[in-house]
């Protein structure tokens, strides 16, 4: 099925609708090629992307390895409850391998937060997550930050406006 721009000019309910009609095509092991500019769309529907950009394409991948080439590391937002939790958190994840950057970040809602930059598996998240409770310390939240198709966009194009 190829489609140009299927969600342009649909109201919300019917921009909902045709979504939902395409995922299910493609569940249903249907090839759906389509171009848009609603890049929410493609996140939902889309395995596999191009990125077209002055008529040249530009990347193209697995929705995955796209991700994987615009973020080659992990991003993990640790939020704990105080300064010292903070602390406690720095020096259990600093000498594990992977662990590129520990980074504080601004507390959020009284909460202190940080964000470590990781280049391991899943596993090894689990890992850090693991020790850092291990420790004792008490972990009010532990997600990992992705990037999403937009900031995707905007890191592979140059912004040429034809």
């Amino acid at each position: 099925l190829i489609l140009d721009e299927p969600a342009s000019g649909l109201d919300p309910r019917a921009r909902v609708e045709i979504r939902e009609l395409l995922v299910e095509l493609a569940r249903m092991g249907k090839t759906i090629f389509f171009s848009t500019h609603i890049l929410a769309d493609v996140s939902e529907i889309c395995s596999h992307i191009g990125i077209v950009e002055a008529g040249e394409i530009i990347a193209q991948g697995s929705m995955e390895d796209m991700r994987a080439q615009i973020q080659p590391h992990r991003e993990i937002t640790v939020t704990v409850r105080d300064q010292d939790a903070i602390e406690s958190v720095k020096s259990i994840v600093s000498g594990v391998e992977g662990v590129i950057d520990v980074i504080e970040l601004e507390p959020r809602a009284g909460r202190q937060r940080l964000r470590i930059d990781y280049t391991g598996d899943d596993e090894g998240v689990a890992d850090l997550n693991r020790r850092i409770s291990a420790a004792g310390v008490a972990i009010l939240g532990f997600a990992e930050e992705t990037k999403d198709l937009e900031s995707m966009f905007m890191r592979v194009t140059k912004g040429i406006v034809t």
